[in-house]
């Protein structure tokens, strides 16, 4: 049976979501539903910054202050909103320093009540944090999706359908082909030691058990890095290939995207396209009418930097 990551994230995540934090009340009842110890529970929410167990305030602005939006007046732009929502008397509006949002083409960024703006001026917050003070839902940067097909794509301009690689090794179930041609690609990962992509899903392959995963980091926050957005953004069909030729090679049945929370418009995309690739056959007991198995899921990160690293990040999803 796969197991997928822990609900207890998710479940915290809805709590949050509805009341703005987590209220002891909705907390207890939490614990009785799943059986987990309350120190548990506050475990969870201890580590990540995003959880809140106190009321925020009617009106929060984080103006990024990391290292593209402070060469852009981050700086700057904090302390003129701060000043300027004093001389407004918009009693309950707290404005302070946040960290990066993953918007650094589109600097300065801030947040507005969690809902991000970008290329943002003093005057521009202000009206925000007016309409938020109001009641009103602030309305924040849209994804502009490029119109220019990527060179990364294989199936840009309609050369095909989409998913035929995974189609093809459905089909055939020539997992070894796929990794000697990962080998002669010198396909690498672009994080920490550039481990080789073909050595590793060779190794997860030929790995004792039957439970196996495929976890996507998508969870970038370090200042100055927007790729993974872009892609999510503009070729998400690629990332569900990925994942599905990586389950299909190693014998992983479960797949789970792990996004940051600031990434909303990102998560929408990558769930549809989701939607979209079950809909085609390519995900569920059956891949594309063959005896293999696979399946996606999201999961939203509350936060934490630490979580960029391969042994806490898995720790984050098994909650």
């Amino acid at each position: 049976m796969m197991v997928g990551s822990s609900p207890i994230v998710a479940r915290l995540r809805e709590i949050q979501r509805a009341h703005g934090y987590i209220p002891s009340a909705a907390l207890r009842e939490l614990s009785e539903r799943s059986g987990e110890h309350l120190y548990k529970l506050h475990g969870v929410i201890s580590f990540f910054p995003h959880f809140r167990l106190t009321p925020p305030p009617p009106v929060e602005v984080l103006v990024c202050d990391d290292l593209s939006c402070h060469r852009r007046g981050g700086a700057g732009l904090l302390a003129d909103v701060q000043a300027r929502v004093v001389q407004s008397g918009l009693e309950g509006a707290v404005v302070r320093a946040g960290s990066c949002l993953g918007r650094c083409d589109r600097a300065p960024a801030c947040a507005v009540n969690e809902v991000i703006v970008t290329h943002v001026s003093a005057d521009r917050v202000l009206e925000h944090v007016a309409a938020a003070a109001a009641g009103e839902r602030v309305s924040g940067a849209r994804v502009v999706r490029g119109t220019t097909p990527l060179a990364v794509d294989p199936y840009r301009a309609g050369d095909g359908p989409r998913y035929a690689a995974a189609r093809a090794l459905a089909a055939s179930g020539d997992a070894a082909g796929v990794i000697a041609a990962l080998r002669a690609a010198e396909l690498r990962g672009m994080g920490g030691a550039g481990f080789r992509t073909g050595l590793k899903w060779e190794l997860v392959r030929a790995a004792a058990g039957d439970e196996k995963y495929i976890v996507c980091n998508a969870d970038e926050s370090e200042p100055g890095t927007f790729k993974d957005r872009f892609l999510l953004e503009n070729v998400p069909h690629l990332l569900v290939e990925g994942m599905l030729l990586a389950g299909l090679v190693t014998g992983a049945r479960l797949g789970i995207v792990y996004i940051r929370h600031e990434y909303e418009e990102q998560l929408e995309i990558v769930q549809h396209e989701i939607a979209l690739a079950r809909a085609a056959g390519a995900l569920g007991p059956s891949v594309f009418g063959s005896d293999r198995e696979f399946e996606l899921e999201t999961f939203v990160s509350p936060g934490g930097y630490i979580c960029g690293e391969e042994s806490a990040l898995l720790e984050a999803l098994e909650g």
